[in-house]
């Protein structure tokens, strides 16, 4: 699916249907590999099962037609209008957001596409002002595009939806020392059941945070052996 585009005024992107707007164009993490950090995970990018097919000349192509539309009982109809998800996983349309998505450009790839190239959604049949009321919002977008989610068949698409990769950091905790340190100070003007609950959480953090022999080390200290007592 992977495909050089250029949607109407929007820069170029590596795929043809996209959510996110032409100016989200990941000049953040370009900048962080000039600089020579590592990025990683950059291949891993989720697709929407249901990005609206709107026709080439607008940017609407590629805006999510929300989940929540399958998970109230729509259906996804290929080109010849028969419903297809039973034959991929057994909860049909409700199937997770990859699930759905492959299936969908397994019958697009199988010539079983719509005119636009992709799968239909119907909502006709939970009743059109079932559907207004409980999704106004989805109606109206459909709407813009000249498409009533309420009555017709909408053409949908696998869009490009989140990007899970990203920078390689690492967290730099505050001294830990000073931490605690700042926690006694407050905890000593709260009540006995507020200073329980941080001493506690600040437990957490450090068994969370610290190196095995530090926080060995920092146990023979006179002051943390007094916050761990309290």
């Amino acid at each position: 699916m992977p495909l050089l585009s250029h949607h109407n005024s929007c820069p170029p992107t590596m795929y043809k249907y996209h959510t996110p707007s032409g100016d989200k164009s990941c000049d953040g993490l370009a900048m962080a590999l000039r600089a020579g950090l590592t990025l990683r995970d950059m291949e891993m990018v989720q697709f929407h099962p249901t990005g609206l097919l709107a026709g080439p000349g607008t940017r609407m192509t590629g805006t999510v037609i929300e989940e929540g539309l399958r998970g109230a009982g729509g259906y996804l109809l290929n080109g010849n209008q028969e419903r297809f998800m039973g034959n991929y996983d057994a909860r049909n349309e409700r199937a997770t957001r990859d699930i759905v998505s492959r299936s969908i450009n397994s019958e697009i790839r199988a010539g079983r596409a719509t005119p636009n190239g992709g799968v239909y959604i119907q909502m006709s049949h939970l009743g059109p002002e079932n559907v207004r009321k409980l999704f106004k919002g989805m109606v109206e977008r459909c709407a813009d595009s000249g498409f009533d989610l309420t009555k017709d068949l909408v053409e949908v698409v696998p869009t490009a939806h989140y990007m899970m990769g990203g920078l390689v950091f690492r967290i730099a905790l505050l001294n830990c020392q000073v931490f605690l340190l700042l926690v006694k100070t407050l905890a000593a003007y709260m009540a006995p059941i507020v200073w329980g609950v941080m001493a506690l959480l600040t437990q957490q953090c450090l068994v969370a945070s610290l190196e095995r022999q530090w926080l060995a080390g920092l146990a023979h200290s006179s002051w943390a052996n007094a916050i761990w007592k309290r």
